[in-house]
């Protein structure tokens, strides 16, 4: 009877069921593969090095057809610590615009607004070329404003693990504040939410260059992010303090088993 048993247990196919990253990654897959093109770029942009590895890795693994236009996008996704530039097409009611512009470290280096296209191309030429070349932060974006002549600055705050996106500061002229402001948010990043939050607020708070005006967030969606940052943050809080709950009554499980014995 225990044989044909263990005969008829052996026959059955074990269920391997997928692990949590798995069933994460699948379902960020599948939202990848139904947006379009520049809006999937856009969306692989904002994931981190370490997830987009993870993905590429998962991807594999699952084998699955259909997925060489996802692959194709994440491969033209440059990294983080120094991106290869765009350009960025501004329209208006009377004209359009271009600018040349990078991720350095943290920065978003803008150049000025030019009328044609190929004139925006030029100086992203000239900015990779002097991107060839290592060095700290401040040398890189030192080297991003000489080749563009006329630069313009953005910190970022990495806040993707709460809000599934980037802040960023008003717009800077001068490289020194901006530095000093990418100190601050590296520090905020390493910290958590509530120091990401305090600097962002300090950030709304600063003055903004006349012609940056419109970009400006208004207070409503600021505190719309704000909310779902806290929101984030307690939902995150909740679930360390109850895996470190569920750990703590094992270890002591164990314990008790052990003194019995």
């Amino acid at each position: 009877m225990k044989a044909a048993k263990g005969a008829a247990g052996r026959g059955v196919k074990r269920l391997n069921p997928m692990r949590p990253l798995e069933v994460a990654l699948a379902r960020l897959r599948s939202s990848l593969e139904a947006m379009s093109a520049d809006t999937r770029r856009r969306a692989i942009e904002g994931l981190s090095k370490e997830l987009r590895n993870e993905l590429a890795s998962f991807m594999e693994a699952q084998g699955r057809r259909g997925t060489q236009t996802l692959r194709r996008s994440m491969m033209q996704v440059p990294a983080r610590s120094v991106s290869e530039g765009n350009i960025w097409t501004i329209r208006t009611s009377s004209r359009q615009y271009h600018r040349a512009r990078c991720h350095i470290g943290g920065v978003l280096v803008r150049s000025g607004s030019v009328q044609r296209r190929e004139e925006a191309l030029s100086l992203l030429s000239r900015l990779r070329q002097s991107m060839s070349a290592s060095g700290d932060l401040e040398q890189r974006l030192v080297a991003a404003a000489e080749a563009f002549g006329s630069a313009s600055f953005v910190v970022t705050l990495d806040a993707r693990r709460w809000l599934g996106r980037a802040l960023e500061s008003p717009t800077f002229r001068s490289l020194h504040e901006t530095l000093r402001w990418r100190r601050e948010a590296e520090a905020a990043e390493a910290a958590g939410w509530q120091s990401i939050r305090a600097l962002w607020m300090d950030w709304q708070r600063l003055a903004q260059p006349s012609q940056f005006q419109h970009r400006r967030r208004s207070a409503e969606e600021v505190q719309r992010l704000a909310q779902l940052g806290d929101a984030a943050d307690r939902s995150r809080r909740l679930r360390k303090a109850t895996t470190a709950s569920l750990r703590d009554a094992r270890l002591q499980r164990s314990y008790d088993y052990a003194k019995r014995r």
